[in-house]
C-alpha cells in the first residue's frame, strides 16, 4: 500500500518528486510523530504550524495533498486548507501535567503510540532514529503505588536478578513476576480462573509448567488437586479433540458434530468407553455445552440423546432399536434403566406401535413368535385374507380354548408385526381401529406387501413425474388400438410386440391408474397396492422362465434321502443324525446360473437364453449327493451357499431377512413346504454344507417353522399303511410376488414399467429402425453414439434408458463414475471406443452398480464405497461433437491426463507399499541406511568376525533414499495437479444442467437389505424420505449427501439409483405432492368386511369338513380364498407338545360344493 501510494505521487508530481526514494514504514511513522510534536512548538515558530501541500517529503510519504492518509490526519486533529496546507492541532498550552485537556491527552497518547510503533520496527531500520529514547519502565512506580514492593519471592530467585522482560509466557499468562513465591502464584492462578473461566485450561497448563520448572512440591500438589476436581489443561483438551479426530477443527464443528464423532469412535473402540466419555466431558465443559455433558454422562432426556445412547440414528428401524436395546443391556447390566428410558423416548417420539407393544409387555426377552407360527397357531393357510378375517379366526380360537388366550394373543401379535397391520396392532393395544389421517400437503405412503420395498419406492418416484402421471391417469387418450394394422407395425424395445403383451400392458396401466387415484384421493396417510398390480409390475417372461427353470432343477433330483418320491433310510441312525448338529429342515440346493434381464435387449437374446438353459441343465445333471464339487464350488452368478466359517448368527440373519436381496443378485427361488412337510427326512450324509444349503431353502413364507422343531417320527397304528410322502403345496400369490421381487432389482423393474407403458400406448411416430416413439419414450429415453478408433463406418445413435456405472472402479463422484463408462477405453475387438450423448432425455437415471464378485470368498459382495452425489449435474461434457471442436479437444486432454494419472498411481502404489513398521519404500531404505551406519560404529569384537561395512554402500543408499523420496513427492504433487486439472476441465460448460429429483438408497449387503427413496419437493424445497408406508421430511441433508457412518447393526446405506430431471423444465416435469382428498360422507356406516360364499355357510356344515385357507386355482389360473384339503392324513399327530392340542375334524366336502369366489347379490 505504501509503495503504491509513493508510485501515485511520483506519477502525479513528476517534476516535484525527482530524486526522492521509496519510503519505508519507519519513515512515515517518524514524520507523523514529528508533525504531532510540532503542534507543541507552533506558538513559538510559525513554520511548525502547517504542512505545505507542495512539500516533496509529505507528498511522497502521505500521498498528493495527503488524500491517501486524510482519515488518519483528521482523526489526530489536523485540518486541511484546500490548495494550501494542513494545519497542525492546537493544544492547550496552559494545561498542567498530568494533562486535563482532552486534546492534550489525545496528542500525548498518540505520540507515545507512535514511539511504540517505531520501537517495534527492525533493529536495522531503527538505527536512523536519533531523537527516540527507550521509555522508562513503570514497574517500580507501579509497585510503589500498589504497595507490593516487598512481596514474597521464590528463594531460588534471590541470587538472580530477573528483569521484567525476562518473564516466560507462563508467568505472563498468570500475571506474575518471575520471582513470585509459590503460594502467591497459586493465588494468581485462582484469580485468573475466577475472572476468566473460559481459559481455565490455559491457566492450568501454565501452572503445571511453572511447577515442573521450579520442581515445586506446593505447585505440583495444587495441579493434582485441580485435576482431581475435574479441571484439565490445554494438552488434555487437545488430546480429547484428537481422540475424536477433531484436532485443529475445534471452532468449525458444532455440538452435534462432536457427539456424532464420539458415537462413531465409541462404536469402533467400545472397550475404551470410560476414557472416551471423560474426553467428551472435558469438551463439554470447555464448550459450556449441556448437550455434550449430558451425552458424556449418559443423561437421556430427549429423542436425540436416546438415539445416541443406543448407537442408532433417525433412520434406524424399530426392530433394530429392539436389537440395540438387547446389545446395550448385555454389555452392562447397570445400563438397563437408561436403555429402557431411551426406548420409551423413541417410542413416544415416533409414536411407534411396535415399540409401545414391546414396552407394555415389560420388555419381554423370550423368543418372539414368527409370523408363520402365528398363522399356523390360528390355523390360517391363506395369508392374503383381510385383517377382519384374522380377527374372526382369533376370536373363534379364544372361544374354543379360553385357557390359551395368551398363546393366541402372541400369535396375533406375530401376524400383526409381520403384516405391519395398524388394525391388529390397535386391537392388541385395546384401541379403536383407526387409520392415520393424511393431509393435503403430505404425500401418501405405500404399504409393503412382501419384499416390495423397492417397488414402492419406484412407484412413488414415477408418481411425482408429471408427464408419467398424466399419461396413466388419462390413459384413454393415449391407449393403443388393438386393430391388426397398427399392431403389425408396433415395435418396442427393438422387437415386435404381440397382442397379448399389449393387453397385459394395458391392464397394468389400468391398475396403476387405480393406485395413483388412490394416492391422490385417499384420506389416509398410506394405502396398500394391489397384489395384481405388483404381479403385473414384477412379472416378466424372463423372470417366469427363470422360476420355471429353478422349479425343475432344484430339490427334485434323486438323492440318498429321497428316491422316486419314496423316503429312504441313510447309513446314519437317528441318534447319530441328531448328534451331528445338522438342522432338521436341511435340503441340498444345486447352484444355478441366471442372467440379468434387460428390457432393451434385441430379439437375438432369445437364442442366448436357450443356450443358457441348455448349459445350466447340462451342468446340473452332475450335481447330486456324491458330487462335492457341486456344492463346494460356486460361481459369480450362482446361488449363495454359506461357507463353513459362517456363524450361526449370520445364518439366522439370512433366514430372518424379510426384505429383498441385493441390488443385482438374483436369489434362488425357495421351495415351499406345508406344515406337515417342513421337516424332510434326514439325509444320509448330513455335512455342514448341506445343512447350510438346506437352511437357505427355507426362505419362503410357508416354510417359516420353529427351528427347534423335532423331526417327525411316523408311527402309524397297526394295520395302517405307511404315510404318503409329502407333496408340494400350491404356491400362493404372496410367495410368487416375493420370488419375483427377489429376481429383479429396482433398475430392471423401472425399465420394465417404462417398456410396459410404451407397449400399452399408441405411437406418436416411428424412427428409422421402426422403434415406436411416444410421450413416455421421449421422457426417459436418450440417444448415445459409440465411436471406435479407428472408425470403420459412421456410427448410428442407439437408444439408452439409463446410465449404468460400476462402483468397482471407486469413483469419487457421479462425474467420475460416468467417465469410467464414457471415456476412451479398450474394446473387445482390439480397437478403442468412447461414448457420447446425441440426445439428452428430460429424465435421466444413473445407476450405481455396487455388486462385485469376491474371488477369494467365492461370493458376491456389496461395495459400500462412498460416491459424492451432486444436486446439480451438468451433461455438457458428454455431448456428441466433432473431433475438431473445443469440447472434443478437452475430452481428449482429460483422457491423456487420466492415462498419466493411472501410470503415476501405479508407481505411487509401489513406492508407498508398507514393509514392517515403515510407511513406504523410502522409509525402508532410510532405515536400512541407519542400520548400516550403526553397524559401522560398533567396535571390533575379538571373538566374532569383524564387520566390514563398505562406506560406499551407505553413501549410495543415501542417494537412493533421496531419489526415492523426491520421486514420491513429485508423483504426489503431479497427481494432485492432474486431479485438479481434470476437475476444472469442464467448469465453464454449464448449458445443460440437471437437478437431482430422487435418490434410491439401499441398506444391507449382497445377501439382503432394504430400499427406500428420497424425493425432492421443488416447490417447498425440502427432501422427503419414502420408506414404504412412512413419509417424513429429511431434517439433516447429510443423510442423503454426507458420507455414511458405520453403525452397530449393519453396513451403511448407499445411493443406488439417481433420478435427475432437466433443471430448466422442473415445473413441467415434476410435481411431488398431488393431493385431492375425497372424504367419506359423515353419516356413512363403517366399512363391512368382505364376505364370500364360504363365510355364509351354516356353522354345522363348516364343522363337518376340513377346509384350509389356501389360494384356489382353477384351470385358468384364477384365484380364490378357500380350497378343499385333499391330503387329509389318516391320523393326527402333534408337532409341538407345548402348544394346545389340535382338534380332530371329521367329514369330507363334496368337490361339487367347492366353487371359485364370485360376487354375491344380497
Amino acid at each position: 500500500m505504501l509503495r503504491q501510494r509513493a508510485e501515485d505521487a511520483f506519477k502525479e508530481r513528476v517534476g516535484n518528486t525527482e530524486g526522492m526514494k521509496y519510503p519505508e514504514p519507519i519513515d512515515v511513522l517518524s514524520d507523523l510523530r514529528s508533525y504531532v510534536r510540532n503542534s507543541w512548538r507552533s506558538h513559538k515558530d510559525a513554520k511548525y504550524g502547517s504542512i505545505n501541500l507542495s512539500n516533496r517529503r509529505f507528498v511522497v510519504r502521505f500521498g498528493p495533498d495527503g488524500t491517501a492518509c486524510k482519515d488518519v490526519l483528521e482523526r489526530l486533529g489536523f485540518q486541511l486548507l484546500p490548495g494550501e496546507c494542513w494545519k497542525v492541532p492546537e493544544p492547550d498550552l496552559n494545561d498542567s501535567q498530568p494533562f486535563q485537556s482532552p486534546l492534550n491527552i489525545w496528542l500525548d497518547n498518540a505520540e507515545h503510540e507512535l514511539v511504540s510503533l517505531l520501537l517495534s520496527q527492525p533493529y536495522e531500520a531503527r538505527q536512523q532514529l536519533h531523537d527516540i529514547s527507550l521509555p522508562v519502565p513503570a514497574e517500580r512506580e507501579l509497585s510503589r503505588a500498589l504497595g507490593c514492593q516487598d512481596y514474597d519471592t521464590d528463594p531460588s530467585s534471590r541470587t538472580s536478578n530477573f528483569l521484567p522482560e525476562m518473564r516466560t509466557p507462563p508467568f505472563i499468562a498468570l500475571g506474575c513476576p518471575r520471582n513470585l513465591a509459590d503460594h502467591l502464584i497459586v493465588k494468581a492462578y485462582h484469580w485468573q480462573i475466577e475472572t476468566d473461566p473460559q481459559n481455565a485450561p490455559t491457566y492450568l497448563s501454565n501452572l503445571r509448567y511453572i511447577a515442573n520448572d521450579r520442581q515445586s512440591e506446593m505447585l505440583g500438589t495444587e495441579v493434582v488437586m485441580e485435576t482431581s476436581q475435574g479441571r484439565f489443561d490445554v494438552e488434555t483438551l487437545n488430546q480429547a479433540y484428537k481422540a475424536f479426530h477433531l484436532g485443529g477443527h475445534e471452532g468449525a464443528v458444532n455440538d452435534d458434530d462432536v457427539i456424532g464423532a464420539f458415537t462413531a469412535t465409541l462404536a469402533d473402540s467400545p472397550r475404551h468407553q470410560h476414557e472416551l466419555r471423560e474426553y467428551l466431558r472435558i469438551i463439554g465443559v470447555h464448550r459450556n455445552s449441556k448437550q455434550i455433558a449430558d451425552a458424556a454422562q449418559n443423561v437421556i432426556n430427549t429423542y436425540e440423546q436416546a438415539l445416541i445412547f443406543l448407537g442408532a440414528d433417525q433412520t434406524t428401524e424399530d426392530e433394530h432399536i429392539q436389537a440395540l436395546f438387547t446389545v446395550k443391556k448385555s454389555e452392562d447390566n447397570n445400563l438397563e434403566q437408561q436403555a429402557i428410558q431411551a426406548v420409551r423416548l423413541i417410542a413416544e417420539h415416533r409414536n411407534s406401535q411396535f415399540l409401545s407393544l414391546w414396552i407394555d409387555s415389560g420388555f419381554a426377552q423370550e423368543t418372539q413368535m414368527e409370523p408363520a407360527e402365528g398363522y399356523q397357531a390360528l390355523q390360517i393357510q391363506n395369508r392374503e385374507i383381510d385383517d377382519e378375517m384374522i380377527m374372526l379366526q382369533y376370536n373363534m380360537a379364544i372361544e374354543e380354548n379360553p385357557s390359551n388366550v395368551e398363546y393366541y394373543t402372541k400369535a396375533l401379535a406375530a401376524i400383526a408385526s409381520g403384516r405391519n397391520s395398524a388394525v391388529l396392532l390397535d386391537h392388541l393395544h385395546s384401541k379403536a381401529p383407526q387409520a392415520p389421517e393424511g393431509t393435503e400437503e403430505q404425500p401418501v405412503g405405500l404399504e409393503n406387501i412382501g419384499n416390495t420395498c423397492y417397488l414402492n419406492s419406484l412407484l412413488q418416484v414415477l408418481f411425482t413425474l408429471t408427464v408419467f402421471r398424466n399419461v396413466v391417469l388419462h390413459f384413454d387418450e393415449f391407449k393403443m388400438s388393438l386393430d391388426p394394422e397398427p399392431m403389425e407395425q408396433k415395435r418396442v424395445g427393438q422387437r415386435k410386440v404381440s397382442l397379448k403383451e399389449v393387453q397385459t400392458a394395458q391392464k397394468f396401466v389400468e391398475r396403476l391408474a387405480l393406485l395413483f387415484r388412490g394416492m391422490i384421493e385417499t384420506p389416509h396417510s398410506s394405502i396398500k397396492p394391489e397384489q395384481e398390480l405388483a404381479r403385473l409390475t414384477l412379472e416378466t417372461e424372463s423372470v417366469k422362465e427363470r422360476m420355471r427353470r429353478r422349479s425343475t432343477l432344484m430339490s427334485e433330483r434323486p438323492s440318498l434321502g429321497h428316491i422316486d418320491s419314496l423316503p429312504m433310510s441313510g447309513p446314519l441312525t437317528l441318534a447319530e443324525y441328531e448328534k451331528s448338529g445338522m438342522p432338521d429342515d436341511a435340503i441340498v440346493l444345486s447352484p444355478t446360473v441366471d442372467a440379468i434381464f434387460d428390457p432393451l435387449v434385441d430379439f437375438y437374446a432369445a437364442n442366448l437364453d436357450e443356450k443358457d438353459d441348455a448349459k445350466a441343465e447340462e451342468e446340473d445333471t452332475t450335481m447330486h449327493d456324491n458330487s462335492s464339487e457341486a456344492t463346494l464350488v460356486s460361481k459369480p452368478d450362482s446361488d449363495q451357499v454359506l461357507a463353513d466359517y459362517t456363524t450361526q448368527a449370520e445364518q439366522q440373519s439370512i433366514l430372518d431377512n424379510k426384505e429383498n436381496l441385493s441390488p443385482i443378485k438374483e436369489a434362488a427361488s425357495s421351495q415351499d413346504a406345508s406344515t406337515e412337510t417342513a421337516n424332510p427326512l434326514a439325509p444320509a450324509s448330513p455335512s455342514k454344507l448341506n445343512a447350510q444349503a438346506g437352511a437357505l431353502s427355507q426362505l419362503s413364507v410357508s416354510a417359516e417353522t420353529d427351528t427347534k422343531q423335532e423331526v417327525i417320527k411316523y408311527e402309524p397304528p397297526p394295520g395302517k399303511p405307511p404315510p404318503v410322502p409329502p407333496r408340494k403345496p400350491i404356491q400362493t400369490t404372496t410367495t410368487t410376488l416375493e420370488e419375483y421381487a427377489r429376481q429383479q432389482d429396482v433398475t430392471e423393474v423401472m425399465n420394465h414399467c417404462i417398456i410396459q407403458l410404451s407397449c400399452a400406448m399408441r405411437p406418436t411416430e416411428y424412427d428409422q429402425s421402426g422403434e415406436q416413439h411416444d410421450e413416455i419414450h421421449d421422457l426417459f429415453f436418450g440417444q448415445q453414439i459409440v465411436h471406435t478408433q479407428p472408425e470403420k463406418h459412421k456410427p448410428q445413435p442407439l437408444p439408452f434408458l439409463n446410465i449404468i456405472t460400476r462402483v468397482y472402479h471407486q469413483p469419487s463422484d457421479v462425474y467420475a463414475a460416468i467417465d469410467n463408462e464414457y471415456d476412451l477405453q479398450d474394446a473387445q475387438d482390439g480397437t478403442k471406443a468412447y461414448t457420447s450423448v446425441a440426445r439428452l432425455p428430460p429424465v435421466l437415471s444413473v445407476a450405481l452398480d455396487r455388486v462385485s464378485w469376491n474371488q477369494e470368498a467365492k461370493r458376491q459382495e456389496k461395495l459400500n464405497h462412498h460416491v459424492e452425489v451432486p444436486e446439480t449435474f451438468y451433461m455438457d461434457r458428454y455431448l456428441e461433437s466433432e473431433s475438431d471442436t473445443e469440447l472434443m479437444k478437452r475430452r481428449q486432454q482429460t483422457w491423456e491426463m487420466k492415462k498419466e494419472l493411472a501410470t503415476l498411481a501405479a508407481r505411487r502404489s509401489l513406492l508407498e507399499e508398507k514393509h514392517g513398521q515403515s510407511k513406504d519404500v523410502p522409509t525402508v531404505l532410510h532405515d536400512a541406511k541407519l542400520v548400516l551406519e550403526y553397524l559401522a560404529t560398533i567396535p571390533a569384537d575379538p571373538i566374532s568376525e569383524e564387520l566390514n561395512i563398505d562406506p560406499n554402500i551407505t553413501a549410495t543408499l543415501g542417494l537412493i533414499v533421496d531419489q526415492a523420496r523426491s520421486e514420491l513427492e513429485a508423483i504426489r504433487s503431479r497427481m494432485d495437479h492432474l486431479t485438479q486439472q481434470i476437475k476444472e476441465a469442464f467448469v465453464d460448460m454449464r448449458k445443460n444442467p440437471y437437478r437431482l429429483h430422487a435418490a434410491f438408497f439401499h441398506r444391507g449387503g449382497a445377501a439382503g437389505g432394504h430400499y427406500w427413496v428420497y424425493v425432492f419437493d421443488h416447490k417447498k424445497e425440502v427432501w422427503r424420505k419414502y420408506n414404504d408406508d412412512r413419509v417424513s421430511i429429511v431434517q439433516n441433508r447429510n443423510e442423503i449427501f454426507g458420507k455414511p457412518t458405520q453403525d452397530n447393526w449393519g453396513p451403511p446405506p448407499n445411493p443406488y439409483l439417481l433420478i435427475y430431471i432437466q433443471a430448466d423444465r422442473i415445473d413441467e416435469l415434476a410435481e411431488t405432492v398431488k393431493r385431492e382428498i375425497v372424504y367419506p360422507p359423515p353419516d356413512a356406516p363403517p366399512p363391512v368386511p368382505p364376505r364370500n360364499q364360504m363365510s355364509e355357510m351354516p356353522p354345522d356344515s363348516i364343522a363337518q369338513g376340513d377346509v384350509e385357507m389356501l389360494e384356489y386355482l382353477d384351470g385358468n389360473g384364477n384365484g380364490g380364498e378357500q380350497a378343499q384339503n385333499p391330503d387329509d392324513h389318516p391320523y393326527a399327530y402333534d408337532l409341538d407338545m407345548s402348544r394346545p392340542p389340535a382338534r380332530t375334524k371329521e367329514g369330507n366336502w363334496n368337490d361339487s360344493e367347492l366353487i371359485a369366489d364370485r360376487k354375491i347379490q344380497w
